[in-house]
């Protein structure tokens, strides 16, 4: 698979920092699109009370592509695929989320990250996402978000 596609090929096991970077800054921004979207086409199917169950299934098929390009392969039974549905301020928005640090482990990459949240321009979301390598190419596996109040990293639903 080439870079073209944005997964992460190592080439002789040494981490590219910058093609890490562009690979969650797109799929951030493509998730960001989706969310745009699918926020738009809601709206009118609630302002016209029409066409929800084909909004629906657009927006399913149209996350299931994202998903298959940039998220390790495995079962999601919780999450936005299972009814794909979207909040007013997107979630995932690469002006305001911006990475930190990039950690690399025998098999996985840590990306740490700081979003500024959409109403309080102070207040900041921490975030980490795991990228693991499966033959060469890394995909996101899991996103965490840290919890001040239980202080601790807890797993977000994709």
């Amino acid at each position: 698979m080439a870079l073209g596609t944005f997964q992460i090929r190592l080439i002789m096991r040494e981490l590219d920092l910058n093609s890490v970077t562009k690979f969650l800054y797109s799929f951030m921004n493509e998730m960001n699109l989706w969310e745009i979207e699918v926020h738009l086409s809601y709206s009118k199917c609630i302002s016209t009370g029409s066409g929800w169950d084909q909004a629906v299934e657009l927006a399913r098929e149209k996350l299931e592509c994202i998903y298959d390009k940039y998220l390790t392969k495995k079962q999601r039974k919780n999450g936005r695929l299972s009814g794909p549905d979207v909040a007013t301020f997107p979630e995932y928005d690469p002006d305001l989320e911006k990475i930190e640090q990039i950690e690399r482990l025998e098999r996985k990459i840590i990306v740490a990250t700081k979003k500024q949240d959409h109403n309080m321009k102070n207040y900041f979301i921490l975030c980490r996402y795991i990228l693991i390598e499966k033959n060469g190419i890394y995909l996101i596996d899991t996103k965490e978000i840290y919890s001040s109040h239980k202080e601790k990293w807890m797993n977000r639903v994709f």
